[in-house]
């Protein structure tokens, strides 16, 4: 699915039969209820796989309380009870249904079987624990990990102002806006100025350079539209975004954030000029972002509750501190339905089959 970006998952070919356990977690937590709404012949078919899709996530929060932690147990014992009815229905020759994946949801509700990789992972921790306390490592370990993913590499560049984003090749110095996106330039700073649009429009450079690449410190790679190919090879949809702006109906009201969902057009690095009509934002760069936005998504969280639009509309501007995340689409009877992963799950680890991992 090539609008599923690549951070979300490695393999999901259309064929169920090169998945990988990631790429079967990932199916059934965000395709499946999608994608098989109205496609069984009994409703309540449905509503079980939403259990068990339900299910997966609660056992990948980062957090869980006891009671948390007590209803899930009776949601697992609840839904192998409907298994064993809809499926087995206790008859010799559907037997066969009753996999040993259902036997090992038996067996998470008894806690009996730790978490194969939880153990691995306490175990290499202890580890380096050990290495630092031995050969005095802090410094070595603490940075190994920032290495990776939060600090930049020589071609990339990260903004004092803006430390979650990360600037990727390649990077136009002397991109020049359209007059629709310097108009839009122009609504987006004299609402912060408090003055009329064209009393703005005049101070805004007439080149503004531009990337399309950029990736969130410990978070998403995003590649705009402007930075996507032309479709001759296979390459992830890493355009579409989840932003979210702080707005009020009237000046009375109290601000409230609303979350929407659009394609990053590009990102464009707006130096203004020392003017004082320009007041605190005077001399400042600005990152900003150019979003075509998904219609009709009326504000709804896609990580809570399934989210989907027909078309986008015509570009905004808005500071790029708006952005939270990119989204993976799922097109179903022409609707896009929104694939977000902002909803506090942590990632699933999958070890191959023959690592010896010791269970007891």
């Amino acid at each position: 699915m090539p609008q599923i970006p690549a951070d979300f998952v490695r393999v999901l070919r259309t064929t169920p039969s090169y998945y990988t356990g990631e790429s079967w977690a990932f199916w059934f937590i965000y395709l499946a209820p999608i994608l098989l709404k109205d496609r069984f012949s009994d409703g309540k078919y449905y509503t079980h796989l939403c259990e068990l899709s339900d299910i997966i996530q609660g056992c990948l929060r980062f957090t869980l309380t006891m009671d948390q932690v007590n209803e899930l147990r009776q949601a697992i014992i609840a839904w192998i009870h409907k298994y064993e009815e809809y499926y087995y229905q206790h008859l010799e020759n559907r037997l066969r249904v009753c996999t040993l994946t259902v036997h090992g949801m038996a067996g998470l509700r008894s806690k009996c079987f730790p978490w194969a990789n939880l153990n691995n992972n306490v175990l290499h921790v202890a580890y380096l624990e050990q290495l630092n306390a031995r050969y005095d490592l802090e410094a070595e370990l603490s940075s190994a990990s920032k290495m990776q993913r939060a600090a930049a590499c020589t071609r990339e560049y990260a903004y004092e102002e803006y430390p979650q984003a990360v600037r990727v090749p390649p990077y136009q110095r002397h991109h020049v806006p359209t007059k629709i996106i310097r108009d839009k330039i122009a609504d987006h700073f004299s609402g912060l100025l408090g003055k009329r649009p064209h009393q703005v429009l005049s101070f805004i450079p007439e080149k503004i350079p531009s990337f399309g690449k950029l990736r969130i410190v410990q978070g998403d790679s995003i590649r705009s539209a402007s930075a996507c190919g032309d479709g001759a090879t296979a390459e992830r949809d890493m355009s579409f975004i989840r932003y979210e702006i702080e707005s009020r109906p009237t000046t009375t009201a109290a601000w409230v954030v609303r979350i929407s969902y659009g394609r990053l057009e590009r990102v464009l690095e707006c130096t203004l000029p020392s003017a004082k009509e320009l007041q605190h934002l005077a001399g400042k760069t600005r990152l900003l972002a150019v979003i075509s936005p998904c219609l009709n998504t009326q504000g709804k969280d896609a990580a809570l509750v399934r989210t989907s639009y027909r078309d986008i509309g015509d570009p905004i501007v808005t500071d790029f501190q708006a952005v939270v995340a990119v989204v993976g689409r799922v097109e179903r009877r022409d609707r896009w339905y929104i694939v977000d992963r902002t909803g506090g799950l942590i990632c699933p680890e999958f070890f191959p089959e023959d690592e010896d991992v010791d269970n007891n």
